[in-house]
């Protein structure tokens, strides 16, 4: 992890592994809003969690609550610094505590929008659409289609896949794979997920 200042996170927590497949969908534009449902096989369970964006300012933090009443809160990411268009987000539990932070990477996006992702206990993966051609098309025609992102370590091996399919435009499967370094923590995937409908068609982040 980078070196923390003041406004960052005062420590991390366990990982939570109860879930290694997810499917996160939009439900409502205005303000963006999502459910995050588990997933055995392609078999779809009940809702684990609601996400809204915060509307006051654009995209720079998410709220992940218990479900639509947004009475119990549960974790959120929000971005380092609020009012700059390149930001790491961190993604943070009710008492403060890091879960891990990922960002985009803008210098090697032109073609093919490029994720970091970094976990509480020091994994890090990087992430691209493996389908290089559709990626670009949809940076310049601005359009949802199918995607396909792969996210690995430094050793290639692969630590989570992020799906959309052609029907559903509003719908992505989010599943994290086991490594000997371990499981991305699944709150943590669910906000790549969320992440990812806003990020992968914009160069504003």
């Amino acid at each position: 992890m980078q070196k923390k200042t003041s406004a960052e996170p005062t420590g991390s927590v366990p990982v939570d592994n109860s879930y290694s497949r997810l499917q996160v969908t939009k439900v409502k534009a205005l303000p963006p809003s999502y459910e995050i449902r588990g997933m055995s096989g392609a078999k779809v369970g009940d809702v684990l969690a609601f996400a809204q964006r915060i509307p006051v300012v654009p995209f720079k933090k998410v709220n992940f609550y218990r479900d639509s009443s947004k009475a119990e809160p549960l974790w959120s990411f929000r971005a380092d610094k609020p009012f700059l268009t390149k930001n790491r987000y961190q993604v943070v539990d009710l008492k403060d505590s890091l879960l891990g932070t990922f960002e985009k990477d803008y210098g090697k996006s032109f073609s093919n929008a490029k994720f970091t992702l970094e976990t509480a206990n020091g994994m890090k993966a990087f992430g691209a659409d493996s389908q290089i051609m559709l990626n670009a098309m949809r940076l310049m025609m601005d359009f949802k289609g199918q995607v396909k992102y792969l996210f690995q370590d430094e050793m290639k091996n692969t630590v989570m896949t992020i799906d959309r399919g052609w029907k559903q435009a509003d719908s992505y499967i989010v599943t994290m794979a086991k490594t000997k370094n371990g499981q991305v923590d699944w709150r943590l995937g669910a906000c790549l997920g969320v992440a990812l409908d806003t990020l992968l068609l914009t160069s504003v982040g």
